[in-house]
Formats: C-alpha cells, sequence, structure tokens
C-alpha cells in the first residue's frame, strides 16, 4: 500500500471534521535533506478531502500538559486609528517596507522559531513587525499565548 492510500485510508475511519494533529510529511527523505516539504499541499490535500482540518503541530511540545493552564487570554492591542484614516498617495521619493514573518499556523513555529529567533531579538520593538500566529495558541498552549501578548511592544502586530 503506497504512503498515500495508507493515509487515505486512515483518514476515511474518522469521522468528517476530525482535528488531524502534526504535519503531513510526504516524501520525508526529500524533507530531510532540504527542509522543503514539498509534499504539504498534497497531505493537506488529503485531510481535507477526508473531510477533516489540520491543525499544525510540528515541533510542538507537551500540548497535553500546556493546554491545562488556565490563565488569562488577553486580547493583542490593535492599533487602530483615532479616525477613520483617508488613503494617501505615496510619495514618488519614499520607499514603503513591510516586514511580516509568516507560518505562523503552526503551533510548534508558534513556541519554537517565534520564540528563539524572532521574540528573543534584541533588536524587536525597533521596528513595526507583523508576525503570523496560530489560532490554536491560544487554547492548546495558553500560557505561550499569554506570553507572546504581555510582552508585545507598540511595533508588533500579531
Amino acid at each position: 500500500m503506497t504512503q498515500g492510500k495508507l493515509v487515505s485510508y486512515v483518514l476515511s475511519k474518522f469521522p468528517p471534521l476530525t482535528p488531524v494533529f502534526g504535519y503531513p510529511f510526504y516524501n520525508n527523505t526529500f524533507y530531510k535533506k532540504t527542509g522543503f516539504a514539498m509534499g504539504e499541499p498534497v497531505g493537506v490535500g488529503d485531510i481535507s478531502h477526508a473531510g477533516d482540518f489540520l491543525i499544525p503541530t510540528t515541533d510542538a511540545t507537551n500540548l497535553s500538559v500546556l493546554n491545562h493552564f488556565h490563565v488569562p487570554l488577553p486580547h493583542p492591542r490593535w492599533q487602530v486609528p483615532a479616525s477613520p484614516s483617508v488613503p494617501q498617495r505615496a510619495g514618488r521619493s519614499t520607499t514603503y517596507v513591510c516586514f511580516v514573518f509568516s507560518d505562523g499556523d503552526n503551533v510548534g513555529t508558534d513556541e519554537t522559531v517565534l520564540r528563539g529567533l524572532r521574540w528573543s531579538e534584541k533588536a524587536r520593538g525597533t521596528l513595526p513587525v507583523g508576525m503570523s500566529m496560530s489560532p490554536w495558541l491560544a487554547r492548546l498552549e495558553p500560557t505561550v499565548y499569554n506570553y507572546y501578548v504581555r510582552t508585545m511592544t507598540r511595533n508588533d502586530t500579531l
């Protein structure tokens, strides 16, 4: 039985709308060599085709423990203008740059890469930066989510 057929068989044994935790690694050898998840679209497609949904949790640790902590879940501050903003023309001599860090849909990335490589960076907060974060983080790792919201700078956007 091929890997794809095995996955389809296993997924068919669950009711629709079953959350699938983890990450669909097809062609794991290629991923180990390159770090590029070439089979991700296929895996996500198989999960969706089965009527289920993926909660990416690669590298997330202790989810069974962390999701039992009951901590306040503050909402991130939003930079809402005091009055409706009027679209402005970009100046011809002005360069606009946007910094956005993505892949935050993966709870494990939020726990490891975001915390270790981005959030702890000494220069964080000196420029406006957007960082994507898994909507599942507040439920699966409420203490981690709480930490990010509590330690946001004025220039952080989640």
